[in-house]
């Protein structure tokens, strides 16, 4: 008697598994708002720098970010510091509501090579701010920066 419960029991657990997974998808087609925080690829309407607003915004954006970092970052520190080779620099900051630049995170194989990185990011000129449904949003960044 216990062998035949055995798979039925087996069955009807498999049922209201199923029944559960069922009721998970259909309350995960929900939309939901995200309003913080949304990556710059992402983001539906882009934060917008001065000299951008014409121009393809993402192109616009990595040109504007690349041209401050190659004209403003102290390139000496890497020899003052004594590093050979390419040196990687990553940073991510976040475009707030308002346009400004917060939130700077570096990572760099020198703490003053991430004081310069955020010195240089700091030179950001304020952006109008990106949008998602209409709404102002906070829009992350990251970029990733060789200093040859």
């Amino acid at each position: 008697m216990k062998k035949q419960l055995l798979p039925l029991l087996f069955i009807f657990s498999l049922s209201i598994y199923a029944q559960e997974v069922e009721e998970i998808y259909e309350a995960s087609d929900e939309k939901y708002e995200i309003l913080e925080n949304i990556p710059f690829r992402i983001v539906a309407q882009k934060p917008v720098f001065p000299g951008c607003e014409e121009e393809d915004k993402i192109k616009c954006t990595h040109k504007l970010i690349k041209n401050l970092f190659d004209n403003n970052f102290n390139k000496e520190l890497k020899t003052e510091l004594n590093l050979e080779n390419t040196q990687n620099i990553f940073a991510q900051f976040t475009i707030d509501t308002s346009g400004n630049i917060v939130n700077i995170q570096v990572r760099s194989p020198h703490q003053k090579i991430d004081i310069e990185t955020k010195r240089v990011i700091k030179l950001l000129p304020v952006a109008t701010p990106g949008k998602q449904d209409n709404k102002e949003v906070t829009v992350k960044y990251t970029l990733r920066y060789f200093l040859n």
